[in-house]
């Protein structure tokens, strides 16, 4: 039969001044080729541990652990099952927020790609890569409310997203538009 053993972990937080929160849930979320197949909760303990024991690990089986802290979700890499392998570490950092984007949040690139191969109209597409090196997760100001804002120039039309739709993650703005998904500390 397939292989058994356990997923651990610790929960720790990134912020100089943030704790563990006392019974923060964790969740395990089991893949089975690239399909989500299951989910898993179980508490952290006061010191940031967590254990999903007694875990069957057959071929083509990944795992994901995953936290929300503060409105937050927080997920750690993925373990893919390994022959001969019975014990998958999967660490999950937590941070405190900010709604201060001057702090830490910057554009590490911008990509702007301009399309002329149709008559009368310039096709605009831009790409930003954003990094947050602070140690807390840029959040909104208000609940749903802007994270980032970009500008666009005047008299834009057909203004589209590869992830996402406006009125759901990105929101409209007097000059552009706004993306409302959490900064967490990191690059790119």
């Amino acid at each position: 039969g397939a292989a058994a053993g356990s997923v651990t972990g610790t929960l720790t937080n990134g912020s100089a001044t943030g704790a563990i929160p006392a019974d923060q849930p964790v969740a395990l979320y089991v893949f089975d080729n690239f399909a989500q197949t299951n989910a898993i909760t179980v508490t952290a303990k006061s010191d940031g541990a967590f254990i999903f024991p007694n875990l069957d690990f057959p071929d083509g089986r990944a795992f994901i652990a995953a936290t929300r802290y503060q409105d937050v979700l927080y997920t750690s890499d993925v373990a893919s099952v390994q022959a001969g392998r019975s014990t998958y570490d999967l660490p999950l950092s937590i941070y405190e927020t900010t709604t201060d984007a001057a702090a830490n949040v910057s554009i590490d690139r911008a990509h702007i790609i301009f399309d002329f191969s149709t008559s009368g109209t310039v096709r605009v597409a831009e790409l930003f890569i954003v990094s947050n090196t602070g140690d807390r997760t840029l959040v909104p100001a208000t609940e749903k409310g802007p994270v980032l804002r970009f500008p666009l120039p005047s008299g834009y039309t057909n203004l589209v997203f590869q992830d996402g739709a406006l009125g759901d993650r990105y929101q409209l703005t007097d000059d552009g538009f706004a993306d409302t998904e959490p900064v967490r500390p990191g690059t790119s």
